[in-house]
């Protein structure tokens, strides 16, 4: 599981999942429970032996990150229990007494219309359901006020309101809150372009309200957990018609019906890969050995070393291939790809690392020949402007240059999806690929052989 596969799953346990610990009767229902990945341990008859009723008549089981809650439905008490089948931190007593003290000090804040310490200790997931549920029935003196607190401490989850809680919010705005809302639209036209990312396990758009003015904000929601469905649509909203605007993720709330789609970007996913490393998998072997055989990188850590090479030279060939690249075009690129980070002596801002790479490539044709100006040119201006770079370049070679750059910004995911922006990618292809690279990145390594040749290289140097 990559990291952001594992962030969304720690935020993801939802109320819908949990099951009343009196259903669980017997050890067939515990392991009828544990193949659905609950974690339990406990018959309801053996939990009522160790624990008080107030705790067994709420306690529920969960098959997501918290395993184990504490959840009063009347009183809207709801938060994770350190109870993971019979393994426990503390003692019966002391859990016993953790969960009645923190249910007393909820309760007491609910007494006096404080919902939020109950919303914070939740994941985001279960935050904005529970959220609804308070919404729906009434339960708030000042729910808007409540929503964009607790709103502004989630990640995701808006899905997770419905379409009524979120009218119910609209129509309950103070004059203050529509102002505070104006003026943060201010600067925006009365149409609005917004975007949404969607993965195979997201919201699909017509049933929610969460959008955002800015493509990498969506192309991160997308294809931060690996899928096959993933997409950026791309919409039309009035700003009159925009419910609230959060500025961190530049995030617009707006109602389904609000909403005029116009365009979808596919994000490639798991089936890409499937069918498309078969495809290059000799190619990129080739270049990989020549590589790893022949070539010694100034520095050589996951910055900007071997691993930074390999995952360029892949990410280049799978656009070449789908662009349908001339084999001497494919074999141009893959060179500049292997040697565009050679020279490089830093991790740091160096737009001459192109040009010091260039002179390395130029030294080793002289030895072993082969020596090609396109290469050359892709090398020493791939660190460069677009502008400079092309004006020193025949535009025949445009075309390669987009993609080694395009290639090279791929692998800025390894930073996190967020540092990659979208919209410097040059090729329709690259823009489509973030999970992949995101893939790519868990699966291209050094072999064990490769680590101890470049260290039996290092010694006999020395």
């Amino acid at each position: 599981m990559n990291k952001s596969a594992l962030f969304a799953f720690v935020k993801s346990d939802s109320i819908d999942d949990l099951i009343k610990a009196s259903e669980v009767k017997t050890r067939e229902d515990i392991v009828r429970l544990q193949s659905k990945d609950y974690s339990i341990g406990f018959t309801f008859d053996e939990l009522k032996k160790v624990f008080p009723k107030k705790i067994t008549d709420n306690l529920f089981y969960n098959n997501g990150f918290d395993k184990t809650f504490y959840y009063d439905k009347e009183q809207f008490v709801l938060f994770p229990v350190p109870i993971y089948g019979t393994a426990m931190i503390e003692s019966y007593n002391e859990i016993a007494e953790m969960v009645l003290r923190k249910a007393e000090i909820l309760e007491k804040g609910i007494e006096t219309g404080d919902y939020f310490p109950t919303l914070l200790v939740l994941g985001d997931k279960m935050r904005m359901q529970m959220l609804n549920k308070l919404i729906e029935q009434d339960k708030l003196s000042e729910p808007y006020s409540l929503f964009a607190s607790v709103y502004n401490t989630s990640d995701y989850g808006c899905s997770e309101l419905s379409k009524t809680s979120i009218k119910k919010l609209a129509m309950c705005k103070t004059a203050k809150q529509k102002a505070e809302t104006a003026k943060r639209l201010s600067g925006f036209p009365d149409k609005v372009t917004v975007y949404r990312g969607e993965g195979d396990r997201s919201a699909k758009w017509q049933d929610s309200v969460s959008w955002t003015t800015n493509i990498n904000t969506a192309n991160f929601f997308a294809a931060r957990l690996p899928s096959n469905n993933a997409v950026i649509h791309i919409a039309q909203a009035d700003k009159k018609d925009i419910i609230e605007y959060f500025e961190g993720e530049n995030e617009c709330i707006i109602l389904p019906e609000n909403i005029r789609l116009t365009e979808s970007i596919e994000i490639k996913g798991l089936d890409f890969l499937g069918e498309y490393i078969p495809k290059v998998s000799g190619e990129y072997m080739e270049y990989r050995n020549r590589m790893l055989d022949d070539l010694k990188f100034e520095i050589d850590d996951d910055e900007h070393g071997r691993l930074h090479t390999l995952r360029v030279l892949l990410n280049a060939l799978l656009i070449a291939k789908q662009r349908g690249l001339t084999d001497a075009d494919t074999d141009k690129l893959c060179t500049a790809a292997i040697f565009h980070d050679v020279g490089r002596i830093n991790n740091g801002d160096d737009d001459q690392h192109g040009r010091q790479s260039a002179e390395y490539y130029r030294d080793f044709a002289k030895h072993y020949g082969g020596y090609n100006k396109t290469v050359d040119n892709l090398i020493t201006y791939h660190c460069l402007s677009d502008d400079v770079g092309k004006r020193a370049m025949p535009e025949s070679d445009w075309e390669l240059y987009g993609i080694l750059k395009d290639a090279d910004a791929l692998d800025r995911v390894r930073f996190g999806i967020a540092a990659l922006d979208i919209n410097q990618l040059r090729t329709p292809e690259a823009k489509t690929m973030t999970m992949i690279a995101e893939q790519i990145i868990q699966g291209v390594k050094l072999s064990e052989p490769e680590l101890e040749q470049e260290t039996n290289r290092g010694m006999e140097m020395q």
